[in-house]
């Protein structure tokens, strides 16, 4: 009941709103329910309801007054229509040398339970008291756990510090938390129990009602957050290093603001503003590679996936080469968006070019040298020089992709039916596509090559020298040779083949043999004649 002996501690603890009024009506004091109700400056919102309710409040409050000092019972307030549907019932009560107004607020639409936002809610979220015991946690706080915790203590130290919760009892920074005190905030790395990092900040409110403390908590996972700051400073870092362009298109809304990085140039300047992508225009593409612009405006304005390269003629840099990729994609909410990475490819191509010139220069020395050269890849015949289709009698294209046995006899030990041929120089005879056989010297060189990424296979180079008129000459010479010795062999005269140098003879036919034979023993009867005059006269002598 309350009277003129109500102190001002026991209207704090009532959960309705009390006035203490002057004389003159004004407020005098609100207890923290008024305030909650009519906003921390009571007066100023007394004041304002007062004039919205307009002459029937303050008719009301003057019928009121006299009747309680006429001791009479007051008169019905006049019901009061508050926003969402609220009504305020007056009681005015005598407390001098001013009033005491009560309020009863009813009505309205009662806000959703708690039940109900720790269900809705993504983010993980807890309910505990004073002690630690969790009143109430949400299914998302449990997946984060991997478990259902009825204490605080039951959770890892990581999670009990996030929490504001260390050794039995709040941090000093929570517990000395005000009404008006904004949310405390802590942040922590924390390894889910399936191995997931998660970078978790929470938002802690102590809540104390009727004399009551509960702590409130509302976790956030910034991971996604800290990911994408991740990845654009990456993305930063290799747009500072390589020369990229980056930017987004819409259909419905053409070229979004493009990355500040979005030149695919490097000028001196540094401004992008004629490198950036949406500043490469078909005046500055070079003519030969306008249809391939063309076909990524096309794709651009489909919203197909295609890749391009094309060169432009810059203003400064002079002829690049550059190379667009379209990748479609769909954002939230169904909107269909577009990235366009453009790469400065200038050094690449100028490379592949180098390297094209090179081949077809090395192709042109191999074509021109009388030494045939074929190469077999692992689908078979791949190239042919001049002298090699002359040696064949037959185009690249009639023997392109089969197998070198194709060019031999039908011989099992011919080289060129064995899987892998050896180092060594061989000789052998081959067939032209025309049946024409013929002698050749070669051999094979066994090289490594990268067909595609990590894919090495073989390949065969087979260098073949046409010998077929050398060993026709050495047959006729071996011929020659032959009947040559059986011409000195029949000869009636002597024949004596003797060495260049040193003059020795080598070989004598049948008639030079019989010459030599009879020289010899006419000589042996001349000595020995020579021997007996030569000893007769000794014994002549000694006479």
């Amino acid at each position: 009941m309350l009277g003129a002996a109500t102190p001002p501690a026991l209207l704090d603890l009532l959960a309705d709103p009390v006035l203490t009024l002057r004389a003159d009506l004004s407020v005098g004091r609100a207890n923290p329910a008024a305030r909650a109700w009519l906003g921390d400056d009571a007066a100023q919102g007394w004041q304002l309801l007062r004039q919205a309710a307009g002459a029937r409040l303050e008719q009301w409050l003057r019928d009121a007054a006299r009747a309680v000092d006429a001791g009479r019972a007051p008169p019905e307030a006049p019901p009061l229509k508050l926003a969402e549907g609220q009504r305020a019932t007056l009681h005015l009560v005598r407390e001098r040398p001013g009033w005491l107004l009560l309020v009863r607020l009813s009505g309205g639409e009662a806000p959703p339970p708690l039940a109900e936002w720790f269900a809705l809610s993504p983010l993980p979220m807890l309910l505990a008291d004073t002690g630690g015991a969790l009143l109430r946690r949400n299914a998302a706080f449990d997946a984060l756990c991997g478990a259902q915790p009825r204490h605080l203590n039951e959770l890892p130290e990581l999670l009990q510090a996030l929490l504001g919760w260390s050794r039995g009892a709040w941090l000093p920074a929570l517990s000395a938390q005000r009404a008006q005190d904004p949310p405390l905030l802590t942040e922590a790395e924390y390894l889910d129990p399936q191995g997931r990092q998660h970078w978790l900040q929470a938002r802690l409110r102590l809540w104390r009602d009727a004399g009551r403390s509960r702590l409130l908590a509302v976790l956030d996972d910034q991971s996604p957050q800290h990911e994408r700051d991740l990845a654009h400073q990456q993305l930063d870092a290799l747009m500072d290093t390589a020369a990229v362009g980056l930017a987004t298109f819409q259909p419905e809304a053409g070229w979004l603001r493009p990355h500040r990085k979005s030149s695919p140039f490097r000028t001196k300047g540094g401004s992008g503003s004629q490198g950036s992508l949406q500043g490469i225009s078909r005046d500055i593409v070079e003519p030969a590679s306008l249809p391939e612009f063309e076909r990524l405006q096309r794709a651009l304005k489909k919203g197909d996936a295609v890749e391009v390269r094309y060169a432009v003629r810059h203003p400064e840099l002079g002829r690049r080469w550059l190379l667009t990729r379209v990748a479609p994609g769909v954002l939230a909410g169904g909107r269909r968006s577009t990235s366009v990475v453009t790469l400065d490819v200038t050094a690449q191509a100028q490379a592949e070019s180098a390297l094209l010139l090179r081949a077809e220069s090395e192709r042109t020395v191999l074509d021109s040298v009388l030494v045939g050269i074929v190469t077999v890849g692992p689908h078979g015949i791949e190239w042919m020089n001049r002298s090699a289709r002359r040696m064949f009698g037959c185009e690249l294209e009639e023997v392109q992709g089969q197998a070198m046995s194709v060019l031999a006899p039908a011989d099992a030990d011919h080289p060129f039916h064995l899987a892998e041929p050896g180092p060594e120089v061989f000789e052998c005879r081959l067939r032209g596509r025309d049946g024409r056989e013929f002698w050749v010297l070669g051999n094979a060189v066994q090289t490594p090559r990268e067909d595609g990424p990590g894919e090495i296979t073989q390949q065969l180079t087979y260098a073949l020298l046409d010998i077929d008129r050398r060993r026709q000459a050495e047959a006729q010479s071996r011929q020659a040779q032959a009947s040559l010795a059986r011409v000195i062999e029949v000869a009636p005269l002597a024949i004596t083949l003797h060495d260049a140098h040193s003059l020795r003879i080598d070989k004598l036919n049948p008639a030079a043999s019989a010459l030599a034979a009879g020289l010899s023993l006419s000589m042996r009867r001349l000595c020995a004649s020579c021997s007996v005059m030569a000893s007769g006269a000794t014994s002549m002598t000694r006479a």
